[in-house]
């Protein structure tokens, strides 16, 4: 009997979990540990090939059959642990990505890091140079979210220039670690290295700023001037997220009524508007530049309610968060669901966390959820920030992004099946792609199980997973 190393095993199964060994590396170690275990020789040759695949910018690709990445899975015994995961007991963070990584085998990406590092956007980093002085209020040498939100509220900002303001504040906190991660805004310095050298350990930060410079300069090329704000389309299914992280809001949006979100909006004779909220609180903003149409969220042909939704929400937000850069954009962020569906519906809703209920306990939650009002969100797992990330066992690795709020559009008890929507309108879980990347999909209760952390209920007790 060839000798097992359980420690080694273990190893094995967690880096390909991960994601840290893809298809072809996994068959290659654990060949490897095949041939030291039946030899019972010393297992650091194992160990060698492991730590050298494990690393997140190796990549190596040799043509594998499905057969033989099925194999490695059952000589680590992955196979018998996934059959076991019980309906009726909460699921492991590790078990979860065990379902994930072998529910799809077929899904094998290149780490994140392991793609080429490309240089920055010189021409976004010349843009940005050219108004640095005017951008930079208090003289201080470096670019605050203030700042910038002061840039992109002003009228006269267009083209490159409110492309670069856009991107800018978007990507500001990766942008200022380039050089020094204690700055209080974007220097001159970042920006030079940025050009020559990109962001650094972030591939996709770099990638985010150079290919959203080129959008935004298409997008702001294209603005037509803004329609009549009662005249825009207000239905909340066609909204799409901008560059705020307000994926809960237009989430929690998605379940309110087109006639009701245009009574929300009353235009005023100075210019501004008033936004009349569910709750019966009344905000008023100023109508949006060209830079913070192209910043916020949108309607189809530029409409801008949904952006003026963004910027009603954030000044309510900062009235009694405020945030430490004093910028009411930045309180918008990440705006937690129970004030996201007071503002829009004008009830209170709770988060159920789904680590501590079973698979059993979500389908019954979700069959209860679809005769209750809306909204009815869910919240994908989520991940570690920075290089971490790439080696996160709750990196999901299967198209849902993680820590992002989708809305749920339906559940189908007879299939069990669950809908949802991305605010983006793209990006959909890859397994089972239905032809079209709208950002409207939907997946198996187990595969929604293993990639979600949270689900929003009517904040009435909650028990056993259920909501009364």
């Amino acid at each position: 009997m060839p000798a097992v190393n359980p420690a080694l095993r273990q190893q094995i199964s967690q880096a390909f979990v991960s994601h840290r060994l893809n298809n072809s590396e996994l068959v290659a170690v654990t060949q490897r540990l095949r041939e030291c275990e039946a030899e019972q020789r010393s297992p650091e040759p194992t160990h060698s090939l492991l730590k050298k695949f494990s690393q997140p910018d190796v990549d190596m690709r040799d043509p594998v059959s499905l057969d033989e990445v099925k194999e490695a899975v059952s000589y680590l015994r992955l196979d018998g642990y996934f059959n076991r995961l019980s309906e009726d007991k909460p699921w492991s963070p590790y078990e979860r990505a065990l379902y994930r990584r072998l529910s799809g085998l077929e899904n094998d990406p290149v780490p994140t890091a392991a793609l080429p590092e490309s240089k920055g956007s010189p021409e976004f980093a010349e843009t940005v140079k050219k108004n640095f002085q005017q951008w930079d209020l208090d003289g201080d040498g470096a670019l605050s979210n203030l700042e910038l939100d002061q840039a992109l509220a002003n009228p006269d900002l267009q083209g490159e220039a409110a492309a670069a303001a856009v991107v800018l504040r978007r990507q500001s906190t990766a942008l200022q670690t380039c050089v020094s991660e204690t700055s209080s805004g974007v220097t001159l310095a970042d920006l030079e290295y940025f050009t020559a050298h990109g962001v650094p350990d972030n591939a996709a930060a770099t990638f985010k700023v150079n290919m959203g410079y080129k959008a935004n300069c298409k997008a702001a090329a294209q603005m037509t001037p803004a329609p009549n704000l009662l005249n825009e389309n207000f239905d909340p299914l066609q909204v799409e997220q901008g560059r705020a992280g307000s994926c809960v809001l237009l989430s929690t949006q998605a379940g309110v009524k087109p006639e009701d979100l245009k009574a929300m909006f009353q235009p005023l004779n100075d210019g501004t508007i008033n936004v009349h909220l569910a709750d019966g609180d009344t905000r008023n903003v100023k109508d949006l530049t060209l830079a913070e149409r192209l910043y916020h969220a949108k309607s189809p042909n530029g409409g801008r309610w949904p952006g003026l939704m963004e910027v009603a929400i954030g000044q309510r937000i900062f009235e009694h968060s405020p945030k430490e850069d004093g910028s009411f954009r930045s309180a918008a962020n990440g705006i937690n669901p129970e004030e996201a569906s007071q503002a829009l519906h004008g009830r209170s809703i709770a988060r159920v966390n789904l680590d501590e209920i079973s698979l059993s306990d979500t389908r019954r939650m979700l069959i209860s959820l679809m005769e209750c009002p809306q909204p009815w969100l869910a919240g994908s797992r989520k991940t570690v920030k920075g290089q971490d990330s790439v080696i996160s066992i709750e990196d999901l690795h299967n198209g849902i992004h993680n820590n992002h709020a989708y809305s749920i559009q339906g559940f189908d008890a007879q299939t069990d099946t669950v809908k949802l929507r991305n605010p983006w309108r793209h990006g959909e879980w890859v397994l089972r792609p239905d032809g079209k990347d709208d950002g409207t999909f939907s997946m198996p209760l187990k595969d929604f199980y293993a990639s979600y952390y949270w689900v929003s209920v009517p904040n009435n007790p909650v028990e056993s997973g259920r909501a009364a």
